[in-house]
């Protein structure tokens, strides 16, 4: 024999090879209650007819476009700076920069 005592929980313990078998349900009621209380949220098909984007590629594109804007070659931004230029980028990105600079 190797030497594993198998009633110990050494490595040739039956539940570790399995899993654990009460983990199975473990936390299931409170998934379920999570899917319920946001089923409303969860209408993607229905979002995605209606044209609404599903997923988070546009905003992880726009987040690395900005930050690209804001940190090239020698460019140092204070706080108060950046979040202008956000706010201008922005304006430019959703075509309301006109809007702004006559509000501005």
């Amino acid at each position: 024999m190797s030497g594993i005592n198998v009633k110990d929980g050494g490595e040739g313990d039956a539940t570790q090879q399995r899993g654990n078998e009460g983990a199975d349900d473990a936390g299931l009621p409170e998934h379920a209650h999570d899917f319920h209380t946001r089923q409303r949220r969860m209408r993607y098909q229905e979002f995605r007819k209606e044209g609404y984007p599903i997923g988070s590629g546009k905003v992880e594109s726009g987040i690395k476009q900005f930050k690209a804007r804001l940190s090239g070659p020698g460019m140092r931004w204070s706080r108060p700076g950046a979040e202008k230029m956000l706010a201008i980028r922005s304006a430019v990105m959703a075509d309301t920069f006109d809007h702004l600079w006559e509000t501005a």
